[in-house]
Formats: C-alpha cells, sequence, structure tokens
C-alpha cells in the first residue's frame, strides 16, 4: 500500500519509490488540493522529463477507464501518457472554474521532489 506525507500540493514524504509501483517502472498519480502529481518512476524520470521540458501546459483527458496527459508544447506530435484508473488514489474530476495543477515527482537525496509543474486544461469523455 502506497503511503503519503502531503504539504498542500506538494508531497513531503511517500514510500512509492520503494514499492512494487516503481520496482515495475508504473507511473502512480495522487490527487491533492487540486494538484495531479505524478509519480515517475526512478528508471524512467529522466526520459520522461526530458521529453515534457519544453511542455506550456498539459490537456487532460478522462475517459471511463483511463485519463490522458497531453503535454503541449506546440509541436505536431504531442508527448502522453496514459494511466489507466487503478493508477491514482483518487481520480481527478471537472475541476469547474479552478484548473488542476499537474506535477512530476521524483527522488532527490531520498526525498519526493517536484521536478516540474504545468497548468493545465480539462477534457471529460466518459
Amino acid at each position: 500500500m502506497l503511503k503519503y506525507k502531503n504539504d498542500g500540493q506538494d508531497i513531503v514524504e511517500t514510500n512509492y519509490w520503494k514499492s512494487e509501483w516503481n520496482d515495475q517502472q508504473m507511473i502512480y498519480a495522487s490527487c491533492n488540493a487540486g494538484a495531479v502529481r505524478l509519480l515517475l518512476p526512478i528508471s524512467l524520470a529522466d526520459a520522461i522529463l526530458a521529453e515534457t521540458k519544453n511542455a506550456s501546459h498539459v490537456r487532460i483527458k478522462r475517459n471511463a477507464s483511463f485519463v490522458e496527459f497531453e503535454f503541449e508544447d506546440g509541436q505536431p506530435s504531442t508527448y502522453r501518457l496514459v494511466l489507466s484508473n487503478g493508477s491514482f488514489d483518487l481520480l481527478p474530476g471537472d475541476p469547474g472554474d479552478r484548473k488542476w495543477i499537474v506535477s512530476a515527482w521524483t527522488m532527490k537525496s531520498s526525498k519526493p521532489y517536484k521536478a516540474s509543474e504545468w497548468s493545465s486544461e480539462w477534457q471529460d469523455r466518459r
């Protein structure tokens, strides 16, 4: 079972990087305080961050069985992450007048580290 200690949108502690999720190279998403926090496996973090570094924002598309994150960088081929509903502790819902913040988390000096953050657009396709 994954555990978290939060400070608003930030993750202060988690056992994710010592879990099966990390060992099996699976991204996990945790929602808290208006943020969707993407926890990146150690082995994939550098590659994912390199692909998303020029993104100006993220388009979140929720379907019945998965959530898609499109990292918009103005290029014709947009980098996408698709996570099954089981990859979330809590599925993001329509934020109404507000916007979700999407952040990418890695481990640095044995602690959670927010490597990047984006504003988002919401599309519900259920």
